[in-house]
């Protein structure tokens, strides 16, 4: 699989011709965000289309941290105990679809996702009202019934909505192999809409662009050249 570092730099060069200049114009973090956002949008084309998430697409995350707290307000206690998991921003355009597995780290235990007011109400379920269980809102998880008190981390498989976060440069680009060609395509496409790039004709270092052609300065006493008349 391509890597990171390999999609970003290789979109970069085509723009410049892969011609070598020290006036560098193009941030390769800002391609790394363009290709996010671009990742994003094909992502949510196939899944309109009806297509499965590709395996690659996915990253884990197997150190999120459980934070066991009282709830309060204002300083005062409920006496009630929350357990949160604070986790990347996911793609949202994929709904459920982002979360292959959210569990224990041996991923031997998927606990079971909930909506919100399944979350409330699960306890009063006979079959799976101990099960482990876990509702989303906005960038934080919300525990129950947790396998152990003492679970102290989770592990999450999923679509993230920016992978880099959670990996290296060197690591590969999560993200099925048939749609890469498209990516860096339409990453040029946006990125040559927006950058005027000169040509570096000075080895001095510096981002700047050749001064225009100035006029000849006039002798004094010269009248100034009229145009002809054809």
């Amino acid at each position: 699989m391509q890597t990171h570092a390999d999609i970003g730099y290789s979109i970069r060069n085509q723009i410049r011709g892969h011609v070598s200049t020290d006036d560098e114009r193009i941030d390769i973090e800002h391609v790394f965000k363009l290709m996010y956002d671009v990742r994003a949008a094909l992502l949510k084309e196939e899944f309109e289309k009806g297509k499965k998430s590709q395996l690659n697409s996915f990253s884990s995350d197997c150190c999120l941290n459980v934070v066991c707290k009282e709830i309060e307000c204002d300083g005062i206690k409920s006496g009630d105990t929350e357990y949160t998991v604070t986790i990347p921003r996911l793609l949202d355009a994929l709904g459920r679809d982002a979360i292959k597995y959210f569990g224990t780290v041996d991923k031997n235990n998927n606990f079971q996702y909930l909506s919100y007011q399944g979350f409330q109400h699960s306890g009063a379920s006979t079959y799976t009202g101990n099960v482990p269980g876990y509702t989303i809102i906005g960038e934080t998880i919300y525990l129950k019934n947790l396998p152990t008190d003492a679970l102290k981390y989770v592990c999450m498989i999923a679509i993230f909505e920016k992978p880099l976060i959670l990996c290296k440069p060197e690591d590969p680009f999560p993200m099925g192999e048939h749609l890469i060609h498209k990516l860096q395509l339409l990453v040029i496409k946006q990125l040559l809409s927006t950058f005027g790039i000169n040509p570096d004709e000075y080895n001095d270092s510096k981002d700047t662009p050749p001064m225009p052609p100035t006029e000849k300065p006039m002798v004094p006493g010269q009248r100034p050249q009229q145009q002809k008349r054809g």
